[in-house]
C-alpha cells in the first residue's frame, strides 16, 4: 500500500470513529477534532478548531485544567475520566487517554482518544427469578460504580495505567 493511500485511511479512520479524537497544544487549545465529538457535543467540528478544551468542560472541573496540562507535560501519557458539557448544556463523560507527541524542530502536541461512558439505565421490571436477581444484584453494582463515576472529582481525573496502555 502506498504512503498516499495509508493517510487517506487513516484519516478516514479519524473521521468515521465513533470515539472522541482530537489533537490540542499544551496549553489546550484545539488544533483537530473528529466529527463524533463535535456532534456528541451538539457543535460542528468548525467550532471547535482553534478554541481551548477548556471551555468545552463542565464548569464545576475546569479549575482543574492546568493540573492535567501540567501532567500531560511531564508525563508522556495521561488517562483518566473526562467531563464535557454539550451545547445544551447536558454533561457527557468519556474515558480518556491522551499521549503528548514530540518531533523535533515542531511544537508538541497532544494527541487524544476517548470512549464515551454512558450511564446504565434501570432494568425493566420484570418476573423475579434466580436469573433476575443476580441480574439486578449485578445491576445495582453497574449503578453504584456509575454513580461514583458521575460523583468522582475531576474531568481529568488520572487514573492508573497498566502495562498495556504504556507505549
Amino acid at each position: 500500500m502506498h504512503e498516499s493511500q495509508q493517510l487517506k485511511l487513516y484519516r478516514l479512520l479519524v473521521e468515521n470513529s465513533l470515539g472522541l479524537m482530537c489533537i490540542h497544544d499544551l496549553d489546550g487549545v484545539l488544533l483537530v477534532i473528529n466529527p463524533a465529538v463535535a456532534q456528541s457535543l451538539g457543535y460542528r467540528v468548525e467550532d471547535g478548531l482553534g478554541r481551548n478544551l477548556r471551555e468545552f468542560l463542565s464548569p464545576s472541573v475546569r479549575p482543574m485544567f492546568d493540573d492535567y496540562l501540567q501532567r500531560i507535560r511531564t508525563n508522556p501519557v495521561d488517562s483518566g475520566l473526562l467531563r464535557l458539557q454539550a451545547k445544551d448544556g447536558a454533561e457527557r463523560i468519556w474515558l480518556y487517554r491522551n499521549v503528548r507527541y514530540e518531533e523535533a524542530g515542531s511544537p508538541a502536541r497532544i494527541l487524544g482518544h476517548a470512549l464515551r461512558r454512558k450511564m446504565p439505565t434501570a432494568a425493566p421490571k420484570t418476573r423475579i427469578s434466580a436469573s433476575t436477581t443476580a441480574r439486578k444484584d449485578s445491576d445495582m453494582d453497574q449503578n453504584r460504580s456509575a454513580k461514583g463515576v458521575a460523583n468522582s472529582s475531576p474531568i481529568l481525573k488520572p487514573q492508573p495505567c497498566r502495562e498495556q496502555c504504556r507505549t
